[in-house]
């Protein structure tokens, strides 16, 4: 397939030269015609995915007879001879791919005649955006995109996008000249350098990664008002499971048991009866180096000293604090997380969760 572009010399009203007429004369035509492989491609299961290649052909073409113009070089109205038939041109290609393209694999320049699961010429580095390549002699130019190694390797959940390739010649009046047109004909036309725009369907898997573990949950509290103080150590053991999906967004959800408390005295009535289950979801991001998680309180079976709110559940604007839990390794994140908070009466509560946390399936990216 391919687009024509048609060129005429002169816009408006006024007197035409003999170089003007030649244009009118002379309507032409850009062709690039694309040949693409057929199919749709998938990353590979167990090593490099499909491989999808793209060749363009370029030619222009000038059509008509052209009347005498000037009998010798010197004469500024002079046209020498030029082809009418359709000409190859040597002109620079940009290729611009999709952004969706990069994330799943690379584009590579290659030699034309190269086959997509053949004997195949790479030329120069590959393409980490828009990128150029000249047609040779024959005016063709040719790119193959090569789709990665899945890194759930066929697992998981299926997805798949277009793929947009737009192709775009450059210095067109430079390639005219030096194809043998005369320069008269790429001064006097005025309309956009062709384009083309074709694409294909790549597809591949999504694993999320599953996490689960556990929290030991211990919170502390000294406050001194109203002529009396309360100290108090609350303890609770969590159990919590989340996905991380590609973007790195983490979901999921817990459950808490009370285990203990220890060192609680008062001096103002303060009673220590506490709950015995609660329930929560997880939300938060991951990084290569951590999780950021936030902790969501939905239910519980009664009342407790608020020790473990404040230093898991609710912040001073009353949102939950953000825990950092570090990671160790690709599929393992632990260690203690501290933190402090202080409510509007100015009791406190200082927090030491100790978090150790597995992936199921996390594998290293790319």
């Amino acid at each position: 397939m391919g687009l024509t572009y048609r060129k005429f010399a002169a816009k408006g009203g006024g007197s035409l030269g003999p170089v003007a007429l030649v244009g009118m004369m002379l309507p032409s035509s850009i062709s690039a015609n694309v040949e693409r492989s057929p199919g749709a491609i998938h990353e590979g299961h167990d090593g490099p995915g499909g491989v999808k290649q793209i060749t363009v052909r370029v030619s222009a073409n000038f059509a008509g007879t052209a009347p005498a113009c000037g009998l010798f070089p010197t004469d500024p109205m002079y046209m020498p001879p030029f082809p009418l038939g359709p000409t190859p041109l040597v002109i620079d290609v940009v290729w611009r791919f999709d952004p969706v393209a990069y994330e799943h694999g690379d584009v590579v320049r290659v030699a034309p005649g190269s086959r997509p699961n053949g004997l195949t010429k790479i030329l120069g580095q590959p393409f980490t955006g828009p990128g150029e390549a000249r047609t040779d002699i024959r005016g063709e130019a040719a790119v193959q995109y090569r789709a990665r190694e899945e890194p759930s390797h066929g697992k998981g959940t299926f997805d798949s996008s277009s793929v947009n390739v737009g192709i775009e010649l450059q210095r067109l009046p430079e390639a005219l000249v030096a194809a043998g047109f005369p320069h008269q004909l790429t001064i006097y036309a005025d309309v956009p350098y062709p384009s083309e725009l074709t694409g294909f369907q790549l597809s591949w898997h999504t694993l999320d990664q599953h996490w689960s573990g556990t929290v030991q949950a211990s919170s502390h509290t000294e406050f001194h008002a109203y002529g009396g103080y309360l100290v108090c150590t609350e303890n609770w053991n969590l159990t919590l499971s989340f996905t991380v999906d590609e973007s790195g967004s983490i979901a999921g959800s817990g459950t808490g048991a009370f285990d203990s408390l220890q060192g609680c005295r008062s001096s103002i009535g303060w009673t220590f009866d506490n709950a015995t289950t609660l329930a929560f979801d997880v939300k938060g991001t991951e990084t290569d180096s951590e999780l950021l998680l936030r902790f969501y309180e939905t239910a519980i079976d009664g009342a407790n000293e608020g020790l473990l709110n404040y230093s898991m559940f609710i912040s001073s604007d009353l949102t939950p604090p953000v825990l950092v839990v570090p990671r160790v390794g690709v599929d393992r994140a632990e260690g203690t997380v501290t933190i402090s908070n202080t409510a509007d009466n100015g009791q406190t509560a200082d927090g030491s969760h100790v978090f150790s946390l597995t992936c199921a399936d996390c594998q290293p990216t790319r």
